[in-house]
């Protein structure tokens, strides 16, 4: 039925494949709406956790050990989950023996938001051999385009791709927007929505992703989309092991520069700055404590007060209003002075837990 709210639950199963809630799939006419999943703890499943159906508010539920956390479909709002480690069968490719892709979560639809969210776990040693994704989408088989899809203030740690939302197929999919979010530590990308139009990535931090953390492939990508106020960086960058592009060469990257992308006021470290804006600048970044995980800017930071305005983003990663100072800063936290005792909750990667 719809508008089903299930609340308070823990959920685990050793069946195969078991899902944990299941409220359909609209590609398939099994969508219910307006059904809500609310702290819930759903664990050690060989399935999704939750499958959202249309306009569903999903909020504050954790997933530790599945396959998959979220598949949501138009109309939902996921905000404030936690998704610690996925897991996958092994299947044969080649003779060889390769987990199955996965994803943190999946969507196909309308007028989605990602808030809030905090994914970790997967182990870096394996991503190399292993398709997993923050937020993905596809409008292959019977799944139609999606459009105005927000994904904001999210802390994403450990996939092989971070953000590759795929329009190949039909070419409609339009209007995405990444703002405030923490990417660390992917394999092969960060943020690459390919075929999309209409493509907004603003005051993102990007943390040792890949070969290139912000990548237009083709002219149509370019069509309306905005890359402003990220910060890029790598440390420590040989973590995921056999890495084979080199930090050097990456950066933000589109594939021909006659192409019109609104692009600027981006800030980079030991990586490239292609010059596509006239304030995308170089610099060390300064973080609190990057060790442990921690990129907030801290005192001192050339990315303090370097960014433009933004009139649709208010706050920060944290909820921190922007702008403190003269201006915007960089990447997804703006500095205060009562940052010492705001630190963002986010476990050592690999870790697990809160």
């Amino acid at each position: 039925g719809d508008y089903i709210s299930i609340e308070g639950f823990e959920i685990t199963s050793n069946a195969a494949k078991a899902r944990g809630i299941f409220a359909g799939e609209a590609h398939m006419k099994t969508a219910r709406t307006g059904c809500r999943m609310i702290d819930n703890f759903i664990h050690d499943l060989g399935g999704t956790a939750i499958t959202s159906g249309e306009k569903a508010l999903v909020r504050g539920n954790r997933m530790k050990n599945v396959f998959r956390g979220f598949f949501v479909n138009g109309g939902t709002v996921v905000e404030d989950n936690e998704v610690d480690t996925l897991v996958a069968p092994l299947v044969d490719k080649g003779g060889e023996k390769w987990p199955a892709k996965t994803q943190y979560a999946f969507f196909a639809g309308d007028e989605i938001t990602f808030r809030g969210n905090y994914f970790h776990g997967c182990p870096p040693e394996k991503l190399l051999k292993w398709g997993v994704d923050f937020f993905v989408t596809w409008d292959a088989w019977i799944m139609g385009p999606s459009h105005r899809i927000l994904i904001e203030n999210n802390r994403c740690f450990n996939a092989t791709h971070g953000s590759e939302p795929e329009a190949k197929n039909l070419k409609q999919s339009s209007h995405i927007t990444y703002r405030n979010n923490l990417f660390a530590n992917t394999v092969h990308v960060g943020v690459l929505a390919k075929e999309w139009t209409h493509v907004t990535v603003e005051n993102n931090t990007f943390i040792n992703c890949g070969a290139y953390p912000i990548w237009f492939q083709t002219e149509r990508q370019c069509e309306g989309s905005v890359v402003r106020n990220n910060l890029i960086a790598y440390w420590r960058h040989d973590r995921l092991l056999e890495h084979k592009w080199s930090a050097a060469e990456s950066g933000i990257r589109v594939n021909n520069v006659e192409w019109k992308l609104d692009c600027d006021y981006n800030m980079f470290f030991g990586t490239k700055n292609r010059g596509y804006g006239k304030n995308d600048f170089t610099a060390e970044p300064l973080f609190v404590d990057a060790a442990n995980h921690d990129y907030r800017l801290r005192a001192g930071s050339p990315g303090i007060d370097a960014g433009v305005t933004i009139n649709e983003i208010k706050t920060d990663n944290r909820g921190v209003v922007r702008p403190v100072g003269k201006g915007f800063d960089i990447g997804a936290y703006e500095h205060d002075a009562e940052q010492a005792t705001t630190a963002p909750a986010t476990a050592p990667i690999g870790q697990g837990g809160k």
